[in-house]
Parts: structure tokens; sequence; C-alpha cells
């Protein structure tokens, strides 16, 4: 999907998935063809065994402006059933991904893309990108998945003063917040994001996928089952050849070679 006709771009740079929402001119807006493509990309990364880490950004300045409006005003497609059938296997794509997802954003990212980019493992801003929940300022409420992430991440009453606010959150107070991880010190966040996932291609890929599962369960239950869990995931790793090559290159003072096995 490297045509520019496709709403979704998709390129792999250094075992990097690279996937780029590419409607510039509607400030990369969601509608069926690029939620049609975005979850292909995503399977396609999912898929694909030269792909250690995804970035996921849009084009032309802006992460996304959310649900294009003109399209859910003429599609006809009934709310819950736009959201449970067309957004929800896109949040569930990223949550459930082995490989991590890094939200680049420029611009804003409003509306359900919020969802979509809080929903990523890790999350990078430019100076200038901000997070934008207006939902409450047309009469409706957050979606594809945006209170749950909210109050996970916030907790109950800072994600309710967002949500009823309505009001942009800038870069470095999504980072002061807990929504994101850093402000990029370049113009895009694309440059930062990118090679953080370059980085993170070059570690052992089991290790990061179960550091990933072993904080996701983390996060929805006690101490006890959390660390029965952890224990059980580094039983797994331990055994594998990644573990044996990180432990002979740290040895022999040479860098480890991981095959993701």
């Amino acid at each position: 999907m490297t045509d520019q006709a496709s709403a979704v771009l998709y390129n792999v740079v250094d075992g990097v998935a690279v996937i780029t929402l590419n409607r510039p001119a509607q400030k990369n807006a969601f509608t069926l063809q690029m939620r049609n493509e975005l979850l292909q990309s995503l399977n396609n990364a999912k898929s694909d065994d030269a792909v250690k880490a995804i970035v996921l950004t849009g084009s032309a300045g802006a992460f996304s402006a959310g649900q294009d409006l003109v399209e859910g005003i003429e599609g006809g497609v009934p709310t819950q059933l736009l959201l449970e059938e067309e957004y929800r296997p896109i949040i569930f794509a990223i949550d459930q991904s082995e490989k991590l997802v890094i939200a680049a954003v420029d611009g804003p990212a409003a509306g359900v893309s919020a969802a979509v980019a809080l929903a990523c493992d890790l999350v990078v801003m430019s100076p200038k990108a901000y997070y934008y929940q207006a939902f409450i300022a047309i009469g409706v409420i957050p979606d594809g998945g945006a209170t749950w992430q909210l109050v996970q991440q916030l907790g109950y009453k800072r994600a309710l003063e967002l949500v009823i606010s309505g009001q942009k959150l800038p870069a470095a107070r999504a980072v002061e917040l807990g929504l994101a991880n850093r402000v990029s010190e370049a113009e895009l966040a694309l440059d930062d994001a990118l090679e953080w996932a370059k980085d993170i291609a070059q570690k052992a890929p089991l290790a990061v996928r179960d550091s990933k599962r072993a904080l996701k369960e983390a996060q929805n239950t006690d101490l006890n089952h959390a660390f029965t869990y952890e224990a059980s995931l580094q039983s797994i790793v331990t055994a594998s050849e990644d573990a044996k090559e990180g432990i002979s290159a740290f040895v022999e003072k040479r860098k480890p070679v991981f095959k993701g096995r």
C-alpha cells in the first residue's frame, strides 16, 4: 500500500513498519477505506517476521482529525455498529500486538484518533502536537475505547476533568500526565519515534513481547496473580535461544544477535 491513492501508506525501514495515515487534505480523518487499510497494515506488520516494531503516524503535520464527519453523516452506519465492527478491531490489533506500536503524533490527535494514539504502547509527540477530546462540544462522549484508556492512565477524576473540559491537551502536558512518553526535539515526531523503534527492533523480540504481556496483565490484577504470571513468562524466555545468546554476548563483551526464538 504505497500508492498515493491509498488512505494508509505502509513501508518497512530497518525492521520497523511505518504506517502513515494519508488523507492530508482532510487532516487524515478516518473513513471506511482508511479503517480497512489501517487494520490490514497492522496485520501485515504482525505477520512479517522482518518487522520488529511499528510506528503509526499521520501525513502533512497531523496525526488525525478523527472520524470524517461527512462520512458519519452520509454513511448511514449505526454508531454502535461502526464502533464495534470497524474501530474495535483496530484498537485491539494495537493493544494485542506482539510488536510494540509507537504513535508519532504531529498536530492534532483529535476525536477517535486520540483513542488510537492512546492505545499505542508508546507515544512521541512533536512540540506543537496535542490531543483534542472535543466530544462534549458537539453533545457526545469519547469513543473508540478512550474512556477506558483515560481512566487507566489518569484515574477517574483527571479523566473526567479532561473529558468535560473539551480543551486541547498540549504535548508537554500530555507527558506530565502520562498520556505520552516524550516531546520530540525534532519538528516532526516521526524522526524520534523511528529512531526509538529502530532501537527496540534490536532488542530480543521474545523479551519485548513478554514484557508487554506482563505489564498489560499487571494493570488489571493483584500482586499475587501478577507475580505468578510474570514468573511463568520468565521461565519461557530464560529457556529461549535469545536468552542464551544475550548471556553469551554479555560474557564475551559483544553485541548480541537476537533471532526471536
